[in-house]
């Protein structure tokens, strides 16, 4: 660690020995793209996607891990981008919920599968039959999609290519890695391993979502490369898909659902 971060750290109060603990839980959790030792600097700008950083955390990590480990990026934050108070203020955002969750977990446990169910169930036909702005419509989509068909995490969230041209087959998909497929007005999720013959496909029979897929694909989709964009039709960021579903969530449900907590909803409902 070179002298300049060094003071940085013990000016911010942070223990040297704690912060390479965390420099090296980063490099775990992101493959060694994190931290170069070598010349103490962050390899890529992994920094300002903090809830890309909290939701892989929380896959190995204790909550009381996970808000040290981002109280320690945010101070880093400080460092590297310090003139970006917006990026400062998502970070404030992340800590605090992980607060609430942590000194009162008992009200975020009250949230169960069937309450989200509910829910979707209720205010479906409203976003079938009223026009609606594209982010709220494709954040309410996309939490149909993970909770009531498939937990996709957020790598393959961002990747997901649609395809539903007439006479399109299985086989179309397979230069692709994650695909939802539209074949004789039935839909399909299509999971490629680069072998034709590993291909993992999952009908997605249910009926609420059949209904809004439907209209998602008539009215919003501008991008076929990838199913969720935002409304230009670019590409989503990992940081753009995960904020839009905790913020949409915060406010219909009163508490905030990230694309990892959909995922543990979804499997406590499943007999595995």
């Amino acid at each position: 660690m070179n002298t300049y971060l060094k003071s940085y750290l013990i000016e911010k109060n942070v223990d040297l020995d704690d912060a390479i603990t965390i420099f090296k839980r980063m490099n775990r959790i992101l493959d060694n793209t994190f931290w170069n030792e070598n010349n103490s600097s962050i390899m890529n700008d992994s920094l300002t996607e903090p809830l890309y950083l909290v939701e892989c955390l929380e896959k190995k990590y204790s909550l009381l891990t996970t808000l040290n480990t981002i109280k320690f990026l945010q101070i880093l934050t400080k460092l590297y981008y310090p003139e970006d108070k917006i990026l400062d203020d998502a970070y404030d955002d992340i800590i605090n919920d992980c607060l609430a969750i942590y000194e009162t977990p008992s009200g975020y446990s009250k949230l169960t599968y069937n309450d989200v169910v509910e829910y979707i169930e209720k205010k479906s036909l409203y976003f079938l039959t009223l026009a609606d702005n594209h982010t709220k419509y494709r954040n309410f989509f996309l939490l149909t999609l993970l909770i009531l068909e498939c937990p996709l995490k957020l790598n393959e969230l961002i990747n997901i290519k649609f395809m539903g041209y007439e006479g399109v087959d299985f086989y179309d998909t397979r230069d692709h890695e994650i695909v939802i497929l539209k074949k004789h007005d039935q839909y399909y999720l299509v999971k490629n391993n680069g072998d034709i013959s590993q291909q993992n496909i999952l009908e997605l029979k249910n009926r609420t979502f059949i209904k809004l897929i439907g209209k998602y694909i008539a009215t919003y989709l501008k991008n076929y490369n990838c199913l969720f964009s935002i409304a230009s039709g670019k590409p989503i960021t990992k940081a753009n898909i995960s904020n839009g579903l905790i913020n949409f969530t915060r406010k219909e449900l009163g508490i905030a659902v990230g694309i990892q907590d959909c995922r543990r909803l979804f499997l406590s409902h499943q007999d595995f």
